[in-house]
């Protein structure tokens, strides 16, 4: 993402890695826990969200939602 400009001003590749490994982390000790409380896609989708630049992001999600072929 860091290569194609897709990330805002001041955010590392290498320094965003981290929280985003311990949220996913995070996430699924709380998923186990309670499966009904905890949305992990959305809690993963709030954080890369900040991450990214308005445009890069709304590709990103037009690219999620395109019909896939094989």
């Amino acid at each position: 993402m860091a290569a194609y400009g897709q990330l805002r001003a001041g955010v590392g590749p290498a320094v965003a890695a981290r929280p985003a490994l311990a949220l996913m982390d995070g996430l699924q000790v709380q998923w186990l826990l309670d499966r009904a409380c905890v949305d992990m896609a959305a809690g993963l989708e709030a954080y890369f969200r900040q991450l990214m630049m308005d445009e890069a992001w709304k590709s990103a999600a037009a690219d999620r939602s395109a019909p896939r072929t094989l």
